[in-house]
């Protein structure tokens, strides 16, 4: 299956930057072969609201060069949509999911 374009949620974004292990491995193909990555806005607000309530300080030494990241990894923000929000619930690369 190629996908040109993949739309990441908070975790899989997270994992495919530090803890890769964390994906099946087809995710991980799915997501370094693809064109554009895109994030969802929202994930950046999860992320600062997961650390700051003391739920995932693992994100401690990310928290504020969220946007320098994605740049680097080539990502995009995603102009999100209400489409977007339906296919960012779904789990169609197999991730293991934390919550």
């Amino acid at each position: 299956m190629e996908l040109t374009t993949v739309l990441l949620d908070t975790h899989t974004w997270i994992w495919s930057l530090f803890r890769r292990s964390e994906l099946s491995a087809v995710a991980q193909d799915v997501i370094a072969q693809a064109r554009t990555v895109y994030v969802p806005p929202c994930a950046f607000h999860e992320i600062t609201a997961k650390h700051r309530s003391g739920k995932w300080l693992e994100v401690e030494s990310l928290v504020g060069r969220r946007p320098h990241l994605l740049r680097a990894q080539c990502g995009i923000v995603a102009p999100y949509t209400a489409e977007m929000a339906v296919l960012s619930g779904g789990d169609r690369l197999g991730a293991q999911r934390p919550l």
